[in-house]
């Protein structure tokens, strides 16, 4: 799968809608699923709480653009149940998307 482009990120306009047109154009799940195996689900969360302890703390993202739409991912059907505010979460989504669009400049 190749991923996004450049132009088709810059046309989001951070709405939770348009994080579900990302993730569903961009699933990554059955990847790193295969990728990852058994330790799929500890890796995801770990990968998920490390991205969050990132953006809180304003340090760079380290990953490829991959496993950022897989953190989306997590994030987005887990956000319900964490009860952090919209504009919240979608600050965390645009911070994500952004390093996405820089790495489709490579």
């Amino acid at each position: 799968m190749s991923k996004p482009s450049k132009s088709e990120l810059n046309l989001l306009t951070n709405s939770y809608h348009d994080v579900k047109k990302l993730i569903s154009n961009y699933d990554q799940v059955a990847y790193f699923k295969d990728l990852w195996g058994d330790n799929y689900y500890k890796n995801i969360e770990d990968s998920w709480e490390n991205h969050i302890s990132k953006f809180k703390n304003d340090e760079d993202i380290t990953v490829n653009w991959r496993e950022l739409v897989l953190v989306i991912t997590f994030d987005y059907y887990l956000g319900p149940y964490v009860g952090l505010p919209e504009k919240v979460k979608l600050k965390f989504y645009n911070w994500i998307i952004t390093e996405i669009i820089n790495q489709c400049d490579l």
